[in-house]
């Protein structure tokens, strides 16, 4: 990154070369900025140690941002970006909002008078520092703003830290109402919302994996946002979604690709068919003793729940082309075969091989509710493994995996006879995904809409849940009165 600060140019200029500068924090917990953190966590491997006689009062992080598609995209929103203020696409607004965002990437928001401003990025809320950083920044960002919020939005995840102590500060506010905005439908609101666009709309949310309402964790769905009738909030139709597969482990296979290629392969030919297939990579990353052991657990249906998610079959993928096995860090599965496919881009294969394609399966029952498309991604698996066998270049294999899922969105379009398409969630920070789909909307004539000044990721799932709660209130809705802040 650039020096972000005048002090920070002297001293790279000072040195005459790249500086790793760092506040020292271990990995998921909050920005340390103490001189005696900086000591106590870096005092026998740092160079050095920059301090001032000005205390830090706000604590923030560096941003991080990247062109894609011929825009400047915020990834987290922080020191210089945030507070990010927003106009919502609404007429009126009662009271103060706050929208607590989520578990991963926390950020938190706030409203007024039809106007958001969305916080910094607070890092995530797994540890006990996360939410005491939290709760302390919510409070001196609410006191800075002479705020007491009248409505509070949280995720619908119950186990999210954010739910919480939402629910939590809430209650200590005189019982104040709280809606709970499904994980994927304010992924698409914040994009709404960022762009000022109206309803209805229709977008597809990619990411690892939320809280779905149907008891499956989501990540590969295509939702039409419907706007609210008088005194109700707004509606969604699930239009199609990513085919169900299994993540033996649960929480494990965020960790381990592996495991999500395993589930893929047993979703798609069975615990006979992952006998004749140990020699893929995916499967050889486990012993004997561990194949059997999660077979049977995918055969009993235990601790193996099903996702739609488009960010677990990046991570299956990845697995299957031998890249990765194991994740030390948040996306890495996803980057290594964004990398392979950027790479073979740049200097593509002279062998023509063919393309991959998801079909949509369009589910009917007489007489029931119609269900959501399923997109199919076993005929694209078996194309994997059967190029995989005939020698194709995994780096052919990755580009044609990004390809297909564009060709996936302008299909998808077309078939509901949309002009625009909302794109967001994690899935999106790709920029090859990201450009390639662009692309490809551009070209069948279908405008694009991602997320720009707000991140794509849960950095920006706040203002999603901002604007839902806002739309959820009545105009009539008068102000409550001032509330006492939590004790902290």
């Amino acid at each position: 990154m650039l020096p972000s600060s005048p002090l920070h140019a002297l001293l790279v200029e000072a040195v005459g070369e790249a500086l790793v500068v760092t506040s020292g924090n271990h990995s998921g917990e909050p920005l340390r900025f103490e001189d005696a953190d900086g000591l106590e966590l870096l005092g026998g491997l740092a160079d050095g140690l920059l301090s001032h006689d000005r205390p830090i009062l706000n604590p923030v992080d560096d941003g991080v941002a990247q062109v894609a598609a011929g825009a400047v995209m915020l990834l987290r929103q922080a020191r210089g970006d945030a507070p990010t203020p927003i106009d919502l696409p609404i007429h009126s607004q009662p009271g103060a909002l706050l929208a607590m965002g989520a578990q991963r990437k926390s950020a938190v928001a706030i409203g007024l008078g039809g106007r958001a401003l969305l916080g910094p990025h607070l890092g995530d809320l797994g540890s006990l520092a996360g939410e005491q950083r939290l709760h302390g920044s919510l409070r001196s960002w609410l006191e800075r703003q002479r705020l007491s919020p009248a409505r509070l939005a949280v995720d619908q995840h119950p186990g999210y830290a954010s739910h919480r102590i939402g629910r939590e500060l809430a209650a200590a506010w005189g019982g104040l109402p709280v809606l709970e905005v499904q994980h994927h439908h304010a992924h698409l609101l914040a994009c709404l919302a960022e762009h000022g666009l109206g309803l209805p709309a229709t977008g597809v949310a990619w990411d690892g994996a939320g809280h779905g309402p149907d008891g499956l964790l989501w990540g590969g769905e295509c939702l039409r946002l419907e706007p609210p009738a008088a005194g109700t909030n707004l509606s969604f139709t699930h239009l199609a979604r990513l085919r169900p597969f299994p993540l033996p482990g649960g929480e494990r296979a965020l960790r381990e690709p592996r495991r999500a290629a395993l589930g893929l392969l047993f979703a798609a030919f069975g615990a006979g068919g992952l006998a004749h297939r140990t020699q893929l990579p995916s499967l050889a990353a486990f012993n004997a003793e561990e194949r059997r052991v999660l077979g049977r657990l995918l055969e009993q249906r235990l601790n193996a729940p099903l996702c739609t998610s488009i960010g677990r079959l990046f991570d299956a993928l990845a697995s299957l082309l031998g890249l990765i096995q194991h994740c030390s860090f948040e996306g890495q599965a996803a980057l290594r075969l964004q990398a392979a496919a950027q790479a073979a881009l740049d200097a593509p294969d002279q062998r023509i091989w063919p393309a991959y394609r998801l079909p949509i399966q369009v589910e009917t029952a007489a007489g029931a509710a119609a269900r959501p498309w399923l997109l199919d991604w076993q005929p694209l698996l078996v194309a994997v493994l059967d190029d995989l066998d005939r020698g194709r270049p995994v780096g052919s294999i990755a580009l044609a995996f990004h390809q297909a899922l564009a060709a996936l969105l302008v299909e998808l379009a077309q078939r509901l006879e949309l002009g625009r398409l909302l794109l967001s969630g994690g899935c999106f920070q790709n920029r090859l995904l990201l450009e390639l789909a662009v692309a490809a909307l551009a070209q069948a004539g279908i405008e694009a809409v991602w997320p720009q000044r707000v991140p794509c990721n849960d950095g920006g799932l706040a203002l999603g849940q901002l604007l839902a709660l806002a739309c959820s209130c009545e105009e009539a809705a008068q102000q409550t009165a001032q509330a006492p802040f939590l004790a902290l």
